[in-house]
């Protein structure tokens, strides 16, 4: 199975996110020859699929839901730090308003963390 970091030195960030939030998290079946039909290059445009169909041509390769995950949960925190409801955004994103109150508190932590750590580095906070 193709490694993650090898997708996205193919077709980029950006690109394997898409993927990921069109078709992931699955497997893919590349084919070799690029086909404007086919689900990437309908996602992707078909200068990515052949990028595809030349790297990793007649494999499967495993689209992931990671770097989507963390793109839906920076949207989240940034709503409820914009003042959205919890219930909202539950709603808008089809999850747990529990789940949601998770992602934000985890997020909190993170955002506090980093604060902390400019602190010790004696940089002001906006720096």
């Amino acid at each position: 199975m193709t490694a993650t970091w090898n997708i996205i030195a193919a077709i980029g960030r950006e690109n394997l996110t898409r993927l990921q939030q069109e078709i992931g998290p699955r497997d893919l079946y590349v084919p070799i020859s690029p086909d404007p039909e086919h689900r990437v290059a309908k996602v992707l445009g078909m200068a990515a699929m052949r990028v595809l169909c030349e790297e990793f041509g007649g494999t499967k390769i495993w689209i992931g839901n990671g770097y989507a995950t963390a793109a839906r949960n920076e949207e989240i925190f940034r709503a409820a730090k914009n003042g959205d409801s919890v219930e909202t955004i539950a709603l808008r994103w089809e999850i747990t308003q529990r789940y949601v109150r998770v992602i934000v508190s985890d997020n909190m932590r993170a955002e506090l963390d980093f604060q902390d750590d400019r602190k010790i580095q004696g940089k002001k906070p906006n720096e």
